[in-house]
Order: C-alpha cells, then sequence, then structure tokens
C-alpha cells in the first residue's frame, strides 16, 4: 500500500509511511493496549526505564546508556541507575576497606 512512499527512519513506531508520529502517541495508546493483552498496569515510560535497567545489568557501558536515553549529561544516567551496576557496591566496599 504505502512501499513506494514509504520513508525508512528506523523507527520502533511510525506512520503507516514510515514517517515519525508524535513522541506523545505511545504514550495515549499504551495503557489500552496492555489493558487489552492483560499486562500488569504500566505507563510507556516503564520500558524505556526496563531497557536502561537491563542494559546496566549486562554490563552496558553507563556513557552508551546515556547517549542511548538521550540524557543531557551522564550524571544524570548515573543518578537514576547507578545501583543498577553489576559488582558496584562491592567494588567500593572492596577499596574502602583496603584502605584500613
Amino acid at each position: 500500500m504505502y512501499e513506494k512512499e514509504y520513508e525508512d527512519h528506523d523507527l520502533v513506531f511510525c506512520q503507516p509511511n514510515g514517517k515519525p508520529i508524535h513522541p506523545d502517541a505511545p504514550s495515549s495508546w499504551f495503557p489500552e493496549f496492555v489493558e487489552r493483552i492483560r499486562l500488569p498496569k504500566l505507563n510507556f515510560h516503564c520500558l524505556r526505564h526496563t531497557h536502561a535497567s537491563l542494559m546496566l545489568k549486562a554490563g552496558a557501558d553507563m556513557k552508551v546508556v546515556s547517549v542511548r536515553l538521550g540524557h543531557s549529561s551522564i550524571r544524570i544516567t548515573y543518578d537514576l541507575y547507578s545501583h543498577l551496576i553489576p559488582g558496584v557496591e562491592d567494588a567500593i566496599l572492596n577499596q574502602y576497606g583496603k584502605l584500613f
């Protein structure tokens, strides 16, 4: 139907012709979608947080996650997600213990 007019912008959510949709559009239809497929009640932003959390737990670099999320500073990402970095607390406690 849209083959000739389709514009590939490498988007997850787009219009049928491939063009971008308004950024708030998924948030408007997501609650009804979640209810229809009988998932626990959650908002669209939960997917973003889950994605970042899983990346960090898998060992992704904080800077990579920050860029991917579009944060203006790695500090924002660090403040929100540093507790998810595997072993970060153990490493800090080990370093602290070596001081004594």
